[in-house]
């Protein structure tokens, strides 16, 4: 157990930084999800909720650090990555092949059965 320890802060790093790359994914599956009309202020949305996660990500890490130590921030970090991931895998729909009205029907009915 204490050699996975020592390895635990260069796996939460590695974690961190592959699940915190995919925030640039968000701002082009807008020209896939949304309507022309939609678009734009989709974008704009994203792009200003990865601008908030990397600031609020930036002001907490030191002060998580020194609450709790460097090894064990990096862990929390990448766990709430890797939950983002997860999210991603389960609800995320495939896009490929398909039309704009074909994914907002899927996407329509998605939320629909979700919250029966």
């Amino acid at each position: 157990m204490g050699n996975i320890m020592r390895w635990l802060p260069l796996i939460s790093l590695m974690v961190f930084v592959a699940a915190n790359s995919l925030i640039g994914i968000a701002p082009s599956l807008a020209g896939e999800f949304f309507s022309p009309e939609a678009k734009d202020v989709s974008m704009a949305l994203g792009i200003l909720f990865g601008g908030l996660s990397g600031f609020v990500t930036t002001f907490l890490f030191e002060r998580v650090q020194n609450a709790i130590g460097l090894g064990e921030t990096f862990f929390i970090f990448a766990g709430l990555c890797l939950v983002t991931v997860v999210f991603i895998i389960v609800f995320l729909i495939e896009t490929r092949g398909k039309t704009l009205e074909e994914i907002q029907d899927e996407l329509n009915n998605n939320r629909i059965t979700a919250f029966k």
